[in-house]
């Protein structure tokens, strides 16, 4: 398909439908569809922001390929037993 010119605005309003069409019948079988498809993604996104990326920055930061001396002691103690525990929790907690 052309993007510019002529023949891309003939093009339009075929483009048009197509776009708005597919969703427009899905949320007339079910109203709820794209509330219901927001709070998933809103959960596991969240979920994932929040729960997983921050022991796994933690283990990078400590156990990562560059071993450099840390700035502050560390708040979580005992090494790498209490992160993994971290991430598997949110994993299962995401599952």
């Amino acid at each position: 398909l052309p993007t510019k010119g002529p023949d891309f605005e003939k093009w339009k309003p075929a483009l048009f439908a197509g776009t708005l069409v597919p969703p427009l019948l899905l949320s007339f079988g079910n109203p709820d569809i794209f509330y219901n498809a927001l709070d998933y993604g809103g959960a596991f996104g969240v979920s994932t922001l929040f729960l997983v990326l921050p022991p796994i920055m933690v283990w990078k930061l400590r156990y990562g390929e560059e071993n450099r001396s840390l700035s502050v002691p560390p708040m979580v103690p005992f090494g790498k037993i209490p992160l993994g525990s971290l991430w598997k929790a949110a994993g299962t907690l995401i599952i």
